[in-house]
């Protein structure tokens, strides 16, 4: 049934032959599809980087109130945002390394991205600050006060 397995050899003018004429049918169907495909890809691409930014963000949320509300502890809580905020802004900068951005800012690639980040990065900065402003104020390590005004309103910055 299979053969013997030397028969392929000697006949490179058959597989020559093969090579030089038209593509399969399968190769022209994979092209065809392949052209369709790339939206999709492109797509995904774009969610996943989305998504991956968001994840950092809510990681970035989830360390505040560890550190600000359970711990009383705004110097870690300073220090984690720097890094999940600069993590982030490394990840937009590998995601949108060549592509256009927007042509209507007269700004440098490296700007548009950098105010790009910035703009998702504020609600970050703002709930942080808002929490640390809402520790008690009779003694520095005391805990967030339930009462205050910036504690109440630092869920909003969600919704930025």
């Amino acid at each position: 049934l299979i053969g013997r397995g030397d028969d392929g050899f000697g006949k490179e003018d058959i597989l020559k032959e093969a090579a030089a004429s038209v593509p399969g049918r399968h190769v022209q169907l994979f092209r065809r599809l392949q052209a369709k495909w790339q939206c999709y890809d492109a797509y995904s691409r774009v969610s996943m980087s989305i998504g991956v930014n968001q994840m950092i963000q809510s990681v970035n949320y989830f360390v505040l109130g560890a550190t600000l509300i359970e711990r009383t502890n705004p110097s870690t809580a300073i220090a984690c945002t720097i890094i999940f905020q600069v993590v982030a802004l490394g990840l937009t900068l590998l995601d949108i390394a060549e592509k256009p951005i927007a042509k209507c800012l007269p700004l440098s690639r490296t700007l548009q991205i950098f105010v790009l980040q910035g703009v998702g990065s504020a609600p970050v900065l703002i709930s942080m600050c808002m929490l640390i402003f809402a520790r008690n104020t009779e003694s520095s390590s005391g805990p967030v006060d339930p009462y205050a005004f910036s504690y109440f309103a630092s869920p909003a910055c969600y919704f930025l």
